[in-house]
């Protein structure tokens, strides 16, 4: 039969070593795991560098010749390195995000007070999209390149031609600052936006209006490349654009005039010679909603996982890569057709 014999009382570093890996449990936020993974190891480097000291033996083991146990000092090297890179990238993206130009700060004030999308996630965004001017009278989507671009207008009046039956005549009507088209694009997030049947779409510039452009191809990446967070602050857009063209509709016409925030828009807004209160407006106190280092600290304490933290809505299975998948077929379909009318009209 085997025996035991108990262990006298462990080193500091002993110690120390299991609290960190017991921290790591407590805590929910990414951060503060792997920030705690790495202390931890690191103690563990340094109790098997030292010897594995016992209580009473200072900073290193007193025993001669001292006991060097190499694996716990390989595998403990391996995992403190490892987690370190990952807090050390985790910290870069808490560091606060300076755009390159005023209008790219002026956008990303426009995307977080309507999808909530804080700076990082906005610099993977405007990067894959770039800004243009198109002059008044000018077209910004022809009839035969529709699922090809996405737009959101930033400023000017534009009259988009929609249709989704080829027996009747396109439906016209006047898109102002902040709205997004073409929406047949923002079915490349997996939830079915609808206008999928569309048969006839193209958008011309009333007056001079100021977009920023993203290709399909970026748009599908970032709906299946990027942070599940980034899709999802998308789909917060569309609902907000999708709801305002509802109000549009059940407003007999009228121009809706409040921003985001509930201000009232300006007047030179309907004429297109101002942007929405949105983009302009600068964030008030509430808006930004700081929170303080105790406050993160407390609310990451939860050990056990919330039901579906695994999850997440990317359009890479089940009905979401359907809807994504027969938007992506329609996409390439009219690519295809773009491509021959231009070869015809070229010969």
């Amino acid at each position: 039969m085997a025996s035991y014999v108990a262990t006298g009382v462990p080193h500091a570093y002993n110690w120390l070593f299991n609290i960190f890996l017991f921290l790591a449990a407590l805590f929910s936020d990414l951060l503060l795991i792997k920030s705690c993974l790495a202390a931890g190891f690191m103690w563990m480097v340094i109790l098997a560098a030292t010897g594995n000291p016992q209580h009473g033996d200072g900073w290193a083991s007193t025993s001669e010749p001292r006991v060097l146990l190499l694996d716990m000092l390989c595998w403990g090297t391996l995992n403190f390195i490892m987690n370190s890179i990952v807090v050390a990238l985790l910290l870069r993206d808490e560091r606060t995000v300076h755009f390159k130009t005023e209008e790219e700060e002026r956008t990303w004030r426009f995307f977080y007070r309507r999808s909530g999308m804080k700076r990082l996630e906005f610099e993977q965004v405007v990067r894959r999209g770039e800004f243009v001017t198109i002059k008044a009278g000018e077209s910004i989507v022809g009839h035969h390149e529709y699922l090809q671009s996405f737009f959101l207008l930033v400023e000017g009046v534009a009259e988009l031609e929609v249709s989704h039956d080829s027996k009747q005549e396109p439906k016209r009507r006047r898109v102002f600052s902040g709205t997004l088209f073409d929406l047949s694009v923002a079915n490349v997030f997996g939830i079915r936006v609808g206008l999928l049947s569309t048969t006839h779409f193209a958008a011309t510039a009333v007056t001079d209006c100021r977009l920023l452009k993203w290709s399909f191809e970026m748009m599908d990446e970032m709906a299946t490349k990027l942070a599940p967070c980034i899709p999802a602050f998308w789909r917060n857009m569309l609902l907000y654009q999708v709801s305002q063209s509802l109000f549009l509709a059940d407003s007999d016409g009228d121009v809706p005039s409040e921003s985001a925030t509930g201000a009232a828009e300006r007047d030179g807004w309907a004429l297109g010679t101002c942007r929405s209160l949105d983009f302009d407006a600068p964030l008030t106190d509430a808006e930004q909603g700081k929170k303080s280092f105790f406050q993160w600290l407390w609310q990451s304490m939860h050990p056990f996982p919330y039901p579906g933290l695994r999850h997440n809505g990317l359009g890479t299975s089940g009905i979401a890569a359907r809807t994504r998948l027969q938007l992506l077929k329609d996409a390439n379909n009219q690519r295809e057709t773009l491509r021959l009318t231009r070869v015809s009209t070229t010969m």
